[in-house]
């Protein structure tokens, strides 16, 4: 149970820790829309989180963590499995290899996709979980209804996307006072901006068009470290395939967007392989 806390922490985007609905109708191409809900009550004690993340996380930092902490300690962790990546046929030109020198068995859930294309050979790190069981139909079921979500649902998926249009200040934040602590410590004069994200896009979570129960978000970060730039893409999937709840998160160069977006799409809703 804790090995599966731990890892849903890791997962807390993937998983929609803040959040695990979204809105509808919204093109998989574009931006999703954020209804007016109440965000549904948190719960559960986050002082050990603070404690690991250290005194230089900010006051914002801190709060979006322990908003992600207290919506993990919600999850149906029990009923939580691995990534589907490993049980599904992959095409010919594509290849999955699990990390396997993670601890605690977290390469379950995380690993390395290759894919080959006409003029190139494009990888991202894809990390992914799966849930099934009666608390992950109570959990997760109210995004997936026939005629739409849940008024509970609703309000989760507007407390993800609020988080996730707080990510670049919050993360900038931790950068700016972890520079702060170096320079006391070492007395080095090294700059204050020497790691410095900007978030060039935001996507939010969103159904996917002409897929009623798969849902997207997607984020399109800058980073910039002592005066190099690494454009970076992010996309999450929710599906529901059958009585299954899956969840995958690619993580690739921006340059690389387009083929894993479709990629994605494509995986999070292939059948398994049967044993």
């Amino acid at each position: 149970m804790r090995r599966n806390k731990i890892i849903a922490l890791a997962l807390s985007a993937l998983l929609l820790s803040g959040g695990c609905a979204f809105a509808e109708g919204t093109p998989f191409s574009e931006g999703g829309n954020t209804g007016a809900a109440a965000a549904v009550p948190a719960s559960g004690r986050t002082e050990n989180l603070e404690k690991s993340a250290g005194h230089h996380v900010s006051d914002i930092s801190r709060d979006i963590a322990s908003q992600g902490m207290e919506k993990v300690s919600e999850l149906p962790t029990a009923e939580m499995s691995g990534s589907i990546m490993g049980r599904i046929d992959l095409p010919k030109k594509m290849h999955y290899e699990p990390f396997s020198f993670l601890p605690v068995s977290m390469d379950h859930y995380g690993g390395l996709l290759t894919i080959e294309d006409k003029k190139f050979t494009g990888s991202a790190i894809v990390a992914g979980a799966s849930f099934k069981g009666k608390a992950s139909d109570e959990y997760f079921g109210g995004m997936f209804l026939p005629h739409g979500y849940t008024q509970e649902a609703a309000g989760k998926m507007l407390h993800f996307n609020m988080g996730l249009l707080k990510i670049e200040s919050a993360l900038n934040e931790i950068f700016l006072n972890t520079m702060k602590e170096v320079r006391k410590e070492t007395k080095e004069t090294i700059p204050y901006n020497l790691i410095i994200l900007d978030m060039m896009h935001v996507e939010q979570l969103h159904k996917v068009k002409d897929k009623p129960k798969t849902y997207s978000f997607s984020l399109r970060p800058a980073f910039a470290a002592d005066g190099f730039a690494v454009p970076l893409f992010v996309r999450g999937f929710a599906s529901k395939v059958d009585d299954t709840y899956r969840f995958l998160l690619f993580t690739t160069f921006d340059s690389q967007k387009d083929l894993f977006s479709f990629a994605g799409l494509k995986l999070v809703n292939e059948p398994l392989i049967e044993k």
